[in-house]
């Protein structure tokens, strides 16, 4: 899959997960920016993380390899997290995640990233 002749990658808005945008604001100026791209799922997967900033970067980051089956499971998930509000979170909910009974290591590890990734705002203040 090649991108068109010519096509330049825009300067995207980005979004970082603090302030007034709504996630449902930032997909559509995101589509709308990617122009003829837009239809490609492949390409708007790829390049969303340009459009991403902050603890909204971190999230995508940090997400478990081959957990985006596609653009709309990211885009799913992107709102479940981001309209949700549960990246309120603080130092004292990190330091609280223990390993529950019959919970994998790799489990654990992986809810103390969720966690962590939910305080980054808390961490950079």
């Amino acid at each position: 899959m090649f991108l068109p002749p010519r096509y330049r990658l825009p300067d995207f808005v980005k979004f970082t997960g603090i302030g007034s945008t709504s996630t449902m604001k930032h997909i559509s100026q995101y589509l709308a920016q990617l122009r003829e791209i837009a239809d490609e799922p492949v390409f708007v997967v790829m390049f969303f993380s340009l459009s991403l900033s902050g603890p909204a970067f971190s999230w995508l980051a940090y997400l478990p390899h081959n957990s985006i089956k596609g653009w709309k499971d990211l885009e799913t998930k992107f709102h479940h997290y981001f309209a949700s509000g549960i990246m309120e979170k603080s130092i004292i909910d990190l330091v609280d995640v223990r390993q529950r009974n019959n919970e994998s290591a790799l489990h654990h590890l992986q809810r103390f990233k969720e966690v962590r990734n939910q305080c980054y705002n808390t961490f950079r203040s």
